[in-house]
Order: C-alpha cells, then structure tokens, then sequence
C-alpha cells in the first residue's frame, strides 16, 4: 500500500468497485494507512470517510481486512478467494515470489514493475499475450511503458533499425531532497532542482516484446 498501492485503492473507489477489494497488506501502523488513504498531497482528500474496523478498517460501510506481514507466506488468502493479487511492493517480482500467492489461495498475481523472468505484457503493444490461463502478469515499468508504444508504432509503420529516446521522469524515494553522498554522484544532486542524466538498459526487454536481436 505504498503510492502504486494506494493510487490503485483510489481508483477502484472512484470507479464504484470498492466492494471487490477483499484484503489489503502493508507493514505499517493500521492508523498512518488509513490517514494516508483519506489524505493525499497530489490527489487531494478522499471523499468519504474511512474508520478503523475490528479486522482492518471501513470505507462506505465495506470492511477490508488488514493485514501486516512482511513475508508473503503469512497472508491468508486462501480464507478470502481472493481472485487477483497485485503485488506493489516492487521488491517480490520474480515468479518464484509472485508463485508464493498462488500457493497462499490467490488465483493470479498482477504485478506492477518489470520481472526478470515474466515476460512484460504492456497495454496495446503486446497485451494479446495475457490469457486467461495466465498466472503471472507483469505489466512493465514507467519507462518501458513509454518507450514500447512508440517503437511499436515506428516498427508497424516504417520498420526500426536503432534506436535513441531521452525519457524525461519525475523524481522518485531514491533520490536525495539535499545534496549529499550517493553511490552514483550525479544521483546525489538535489532532486526537486535538478534533471540528472540517468542511463538504464532496457534493451532485453525491448527484445522481448518485439522479439528484435542484434
């Protein structure tokens, strides 16, 4: 229920499909999640209340259960059928973590960053892939996300032979507020003040989307 976690909580609300949300999990205070759900600094405040409930916590008279479990063998979801899984942490994407809800109950699991070895299905590109005996899905991250739709595009249209793009993103909780030591130097720089060149292969992904070798 980090920012990924918690964007998703909202939209699902605002679509009318709160009822579906079963079970949410996340190491924090029950209190800090409920305060960071209602109130958010670039979404503004949630339009209904949410209240602490015996199991989890309350939003329009729906109860979800909370859980804080900082290893995925200790959630439950074998008790709830819980259907999807979206597994936000970022830190559980290959498929023998993502495989530890399936063994827990979960039908699937929707991963929200790129895998190392599920292949990335993005929206529009190759999104055909996904069927429903897929277990495993992992939707890419930001940047692959900005990249594949256009390259698909060029390729269908005037076919592709290199390639450059410059992919300008806002900065993220791994970049520093102040100047200050950081492993890469120019990621030390004050990131509300600073566009710092970052270099990040996503050439084997590339490959396999559009099945492309040198």
């Amino acid at each position: 229920m980090g920012r990924i976690g918690r964007t998703l909580f909202r939209l699902i609300y605002e679509k009318g499909s709160i009822q579906r949300v079963i079970a949410v999990n996340d190491i924090m205070p029950k209190d800090n999640l409920i305060y960071l759900l209602k109130y958010d600094s670039i979404r503004g405040s949630l339009s209904t209340e949410i209240s602490s409930a015996t199991n989890g916590f309350s939003i329009d008279g729906h109860e979800i259960y909370y859980y804080q479990q900082a290893e995925i063998k200790s959630l439950p979801w074998h008790k709830h059928s819980i259907e999807t899984v979206v597994e936000a942490t970022g830190l559980y994407t290959h498929s023998d973590d993502a495989l530890l809800h399936l063994s827990n109950g979960a039908k699937r699991v929707l991963l929200t960053t790129y895998s190392k070895d599920v292949p990335s299905a993005i929206l529009g590109v190759n999104d055909q892939n996904v069927t429903p005996e897929t277990k495993i899905i992992s939707p890419g991250d930001c940047t692959i996300n900005c990249v594949a739709p256009l390259i698909n595009l060029v390729q269908k249209n005037f076919g592709v032979h290199s390639v450059h793009i410059n992919v300008i993103q806002a900065y993220t909780t791994r970049q520093q507020l102040l100047d200050g030591p950081y492993k890469g130097l120019r990621r030390g720089r004050t990131a509300s003040h600073s566009i710092i060149p970052f270099e990040v292969n996503i050439t084997p992904v590339l490959e396999n989307i559009f099945f492309i070798k040198e």
